[in-house]
């Protein structure tokens, strides 16, 4: 059975950086309508403070394309495995300062939320602040992996690029499961958006419209929300996914 999956991408840097200066990472990483089997996506949020961080959020969520979101922690491992070998070979290709240096051997740092829809049900794997909102009937269905705009912190666990900092990482795994029907919107976005959704459905607003408010004019609206103070000035990231039928 071939899904047909609408798709869409916004992403916008911090205010005063530079567009080439966003360390948010998605794949696919643009707009398309897709006509197949399945869909897998991720998005991945670098963290500003640990180096070459947009390279290693691009790593994760390119490593995990033709992966199948598991529990087992073993099945992430696979993929982060894949995502480290990948930055040491680009690492090796980089003039280095003695400070980068360093920094290199502290390891890269980004979130990942991972999402997979098949003919059956939909998969989501987490680890970190980027999160899911799942919508059927322009109604929120649930949120993932947080559900109070409360549990928002400026330390969320993190994947890193060097092994050490990854120990315990199957307490910070959060995995759920479910069947979709046609019409059902999943919308993924990086922390700062997630933030302020979960603060307006808290507060009875529409979300949905919220949400489709925003992709109408996404970098002009989160500017606009940064001056407002509704929503913190980072890399902000949503992908907006429509179920549309199924054959």
């Amino acid at each position: 059975m071939n899904l047909l999956i609408n798709y869409e991408v916004y992403t916008t840097q911090k205010d005063g950086n530079l567009e080439s200066e966003n360390e948010d990472a998605c794949w696919p990483s643009n707009s398309n309508t897709f006509f197949q089997t399945g869909l897998s996506c991720a998005i991945s949020d670098g963290a500003t403070q640990t180096i070459f961080s947009k390279l290693w959020a691009n790593l994760l969520v390119k490593s995990i394309s033709y992966s199948y979101p598991l529990r087992k922690p073993e099945n992430l491992q696979r993929v982060i495995d894949c995502a480290t070998n990948n930055w040491n070979i680009e690492i090796k290709k980089k003039s280095l300062a003695w400070n980068q240096e360093e920094k290199v051997k502290q390891g890269a740092s980004a979130t990942l939320t991972w999402l997979k829809i098949t003919n059956r049900e939909c998969r989501v794997l987490s680890i970190g602040d980027s999160n899911l909102f799942i919508f059927r009937d322009k109604k929120l269905s649930f949120p993932f992996p947080i559900s109070n705009s409360h549990q928002f912190s400026n330390h969320p666990f993190l994947i890193s690029s060097c092994y050490r900092n990854n120990q315990n990482i199957e307490k910070h795994l959060r995995f759920r499961q479910w069947d979709w029907k046609p019409g059902d919107v999943i919308v993924m976005a990086t922390d700062a958006l997630s933030c302020y959704l979960l603060t307006e459905h808290e507060e009875c607003k529409d979300i949905f419209k919220i949400t489709t408010s925003i992709k109408k004019n996404f970098v002009e609206k989160i500017i606009e929300l940064r001056s407002q103070r509704k929503i913190k000035n980072d890399d902000t990231t949503m992908i907006f996914l429509q179920i549309l039928d199924f054959q």
